[in-house]
């Protein structure tokens, strides 16, 4: 989306853990499985050490398993590998005297699929997850690097499970990166990245080769593997999966839009239509001056769903961008639930609902060249041209924390006895009429969830009045 600022910017390892198990139970089974995936099983029932890639191997057995130490390609050294206690993956030294370092959190052990962080030639790269109780898996979520946060995109199947990670959003939700796959453009079941798509300063999706990019930075890929460009090999949990697919789709029946590249050589999010279609659309309101004027309090009864939309969002959160994504997700969450109006308008055009309908921020006058009435537009033309989670999740997707959510308060609230407090060990939020609700979920945004009032103040790192909690109740 042309609006967004562009800043130079899940992990499926779980979802193949008790697969893995049975397997290696089965040994006959297994290496037939792997030879024919084409894949590099690190444990000892492997044998062998040249691969249909032209790589040559050696292996270093620690605790049992056949671990990968050396490749070679053409005779040279092209990469080393270390190991934890584990067996996981802890150092990868290149040729070119590159040195990635890895790390998992304390509580991982054999299971530990996903990185903590890792030091990449002495720069950090943090990264999040989440658990994902649809998939009962914990998936990465996204990352942070250089003080700046990004979150991954997951192309969901029709089962609306979350398969392959398709790219990767700005801190205020956008996405920013698109990756496109063998696999989407005709080439069978390799499932290395082919393609990195950026948007350039007119907004227009571009092929970008700059090694420097956020979107050639990113090493998780794919179901949430590591991509190696040393040998294009994807790791998770002692597996090197060689440009094959590991029987993940085999088993799940997962199936994907294997039509030929477009001229620009991109398989579609499947919503590029929609997105054209608002920003379209957005143009036309920004250009209209009426539009942009100021507003008498009632003025909800009359205007147009896109406007309503606009200004509560904006009225709600000016200066948070990321708090407007989120909010964008409460309004469809409480329509998706179906309790809170018959539609998107009916929810948003109630002022007990939301204060940013009416209040002095969401009436007053706007301008056009205003980044978060820009946005604010955009968001309300694109709710209304297509209201689904998959959409969204494409073109503006959940910031980190928010999931279900239904509701949220301002975090000046934060701790008070009329706002969000603690009370035996459990949050709650205050009502006016004395009924009070436990709640669950609270979240700060683009920053993550916490169960207690410390947790949710540490998160609002810019101090609290800059922020909502964002929170669940039934």
């Amino acid at each position: 989306m042309k609006y967004f600022e562009k800043k130079s910017m899940y992990f499926m390892g779980f979802i193949i853990f008790a697969m893995l198990f049975v397997l290696k139970n089965n040994s006959a089974f297994a290496n037939s499985f792997f030879d024919e995936k084409k894949c590099i099983r690190v444990d000892a029932d492997l044998s062998g050490s040249t691969y249909t890639a032209g790589f040559d191997i050696d292996f270093v057995s620690e605790n049992g398993s056949k671990l990968v130490k050396n490749v070679y390609k053409d005779n040279n050294l092209l990469v080393s590998m270390d190991y934890n206690e584990y067996g996981l993956r802890s150092k990868k030294v290149g040729k070119d005297v590159s040195l990635f370092e890895y790390f998992y959190p304390e509580y991982q052990d054999t299971t530990g699929a996903i990185l903590s962080r890792e030091i990449r030639n002495g720069k950090e790269i943090s990264y999040f997850n989440d658990y994902f109780p649809d998939e009962g898996l914990y998936l990465y979520t996204g990352f942070s690097f250089e003080d700046e946060e990004y979150g991954y995109v997951w192309n969901t199947n029709e089962n609306g499970h979350r398969n392959f990670i398709r790219g990767i959003t700005d801190s205020s939700g956008n996405v920013i990166v698109r990756y496109v796959y063998d696999f989407e453009v005709g080439n069978g079941e390799a499932c290395s990245v082919i393609y990195i798509f950026e948007k350039n300063e007119s907004g227009k999706w571009i092929e970008n080769t700059n090694n420097n990019s956020i979107g050639y930075l990113n090493k998780i890929r794919y179901t949430g593997y590591y991509e190696d460009d040393e040998t294009r090999w994807h790791y998770s949990s002692g597996i090197y999966d060689f440009n094959g697919v590991i029987g993940l789709y085999d088993i799940d029946h997962f199936e994907y839009d294997t039509t030929a590249a477009t001229d620009v050589k991109i398989s579609p999010l499947g919503y590029e239509s929609e997105d054209l279609e608002a920003e379209q659309l957005a143009d036309s309101y920004l250009n209209t001056p009426s539009y942009n004027t100021a507003k008498k309090s009632d003025y909800y009864k009359t205007a147009s769903t896109v406007e309503i939309i606009a200004r509560m969002l904006y009225g709600e959160c000016s200066s948070n961008l990321v708090d407007q994504t989120a909010v964008s997700w409460i309004v469809l969450n409480r329509y998706h639930v179906g309790t809170f109006g018959n539609t998107i308008r009916d929810i948003v055009a109630d002022p007990i609902q939301f204060n940013g309908v009416t209040n002095n921020n969401g009436l007053k006058a706007k301008s056009s060249s205003d980044t978060a009435w820009r946005i604010a537009t955009y968001y309300a033309c694109l709710m209304t041209l297509n209201d689904s989670e998959a959409c969204w999740n494409s073109l503006a997707a959940k910031p980190r924390g928010i999931s279900n959510q239904l509701y949220f308060r301002a975090g000046r609230y934060l701790g008070a006895s009329n706002g969000i407090y603690e009370s035996n060990g459990k949050l709650y939020v205050y009502y006016k009429n004395g009924s009070d609700r436990a709640i669950s979920n609270a979240a700060i945004a683009g920053k993550g969830t916490s169960k207690t009032v410390s947790g949710l103040e540490a998160l609002c790192t810019n101090g609290k009045k800059k922020y909502n909690v964002f929170f669940y109740h039934p």
